[in-house]
């Protein structure tokens, strides 16, 4: 076995013992009820009494779902903007 053998042989046996965990949000099939809070947090980022400015801020742990719920709130966002007519200018987001 050649020296360049080797390598690619070593290299196959550590990235066979390597798992990639794609973290990629998922915007269909949410579990832990996101579609409700998304749900929730549009209409309160909508309300016509919301005073502005203020800050939303979302905390937690990696892989909690942070994401997942800003872009599911986002495209409910944007789906709820454009039936009424508003803008995310007059909405502040």
């Amino acid at each position: 076995m050649n020296a360049i053998d080797l390598k690619m042989t070593i290299k196959d046996e550590v990235l066979s013992k390597i798992s990639l965990v794609i973290d990629e949000p998922e915007l269909e099939n949410l579990e832990f009820n996101f579609r409700e809070y998304a749900n929730q947090l549009t209409n309160f980022l909508t309300k016509d009494s919301m005073p502005t400015p203020f800050v939303l801020a979302i905390h937690g742990e990696w892989g909690s779902g942070k994401t997942t719920l800003i872009k599911k709130t986002k495209f409910e966002l944007d789906k709820k903007l454009k039936e009424t007519g508003k803008t995310n200018w007059k909405t502040g987001i």
